[in-house]
């Protein structure tokens, strides 16, 4: 398609998704760049109480979604929007989706998912969505609704002209702890301590959690040095991925649709070591450029890492910033 036939100027868009680390800042900003007025919700306020009684008291917590998601019917039952733009909508059910569609019945609703159907559930939403598009390929197959990878920010295009010569990392690897993200990061550590290869990763967990777990035995003291309690924020992380010449995806075990961290790897013009064999089937996979290796059996080409020669640039990579992204999910 061609991005520039879609005009967003002058429309009201009334947007609800997670705040997930800037990402919902920055998605609100290029609405704006492309001429949109917006106005952003939270899908939930993720706060102290609601995380433990989401843990220890399911029904006081759908108690605090319910809350939620009344306060934003109020606020918005008199407004008049042309667009309702759903990221995930993970607490969104179909009482309030439908609420919204009568408080805004000239709206059109459209809904993106970057989760799997696995993770978060949405297949009873789809029929009250004029269009539903999703980041997982397998999904989209199995609900016949449009697959659409996720985008890159300036932020990581900009680092095309701010490579820090010589190269300080090989790999780096900036993520938080889920499934079998630890293992993976160990593994890999090991084969680059054996080939003499620079990894810098940084594992990210919350200190409650990692509590628990070293309590429980989920984790032993061993782990530690591969974990983190504190956040990277967004110019520390495009502080190493500026002097490396790879990056390290490790998706979801349970997903197969492409990472954000794919998309932000690809925008910088950087080398990519993934997990997700789904990559293979882009049209910018580039065996030269992407390694793809197995979660459990590690073994990383260490060629892969040593050739020097200048790679071709990915293939039609512009088309996955994130203004082109939004223009597609609204053409």
């Amino acid at each position: 398609m061609d991005e520039s036939n879609v005009n967003l100027a002058g429309k009201r868009i009334l947007y609800i998704g997670p705040e997930f680390y800037n990402y919902h800042v920055s998605v609100n900003e290029a609405l704006v760049r492309l001429g949109a007025t917006t106005r952003f919700h939270s899908e939930m306020e993720y706060g102290l109480l609601f995380r433990l009684l989401a843990k220890l008291c399911r029904p006081l917590a759908a108690k605090l979604v319910r809350q939620h998601l009344d306060m934003i019917l109020r606020g918005e039952s008199s407004s008049n929007y042309d667009v309702v733009f759903v990221i995930r909508g993970g607490f969104c059910d179909s009482e309030f989706v439908q609420k919204l569609k009568s408080c805004l019945p000239d709206a059109r609703f459209y809904m993106y998912q970057w989760d799997s159907l696995k993770q978060n559930d949405y297949s009873h939403l789809i029929a009250m969505f004029d269009k539903v598009m999703t980041f997982d390929s397998l999904d989209a197959a199995k609900l016949n609704i449009p697959y659409e990878p996720l985008f890159y920010t300036s932020e990581y295009s900009n680092l095309l002209n701010e490579r820090l010569e010589p190269l300080k990392y090989d790999l780096a690897f900036v993520g938080a702890y889920h499934s079998d993200r630890l293992e993976v990061v160990k593994k890999v550590a090991a084969f680059c301590d054996r080939e003499g290869l620079a990894f810098r990763f940084h594992l990210f967990i919350k200190r409650l959690p990692l509590m628990r777990m070293l309590l429980t035995g989920r984790l032993k003291v061993a782990d530690l040095r591969y974990l983190s309690t504190k956040s990277l924020s967004l110019p520390e992380v495009l502080d190493i991925y500026r002097e490396s010449r790879a990056v390290l995806d490790i998706e979801l075990n349970i997903q197969s649709g492409l990472s954000i961290r794919t998309f932000e790897a690809l925008g910088a013009d950087l080398n990519l070591v993934t997990t997700n064999k789904h990559v293979m089937s882009e049209p910018f996979y580039d065996p030269k450029r992407i390694l793809v290796i197995d979660r459990d059996k590690v073994d990383l080409n260490v060629a892969f890492f040593t050739d020097k020669t200048v790679k071709k640039p990915y293939n039609d990579i512009d088309r996955y910033s994130l203004d082109k992204w939004l223009c597609r999910i609204f053409e």
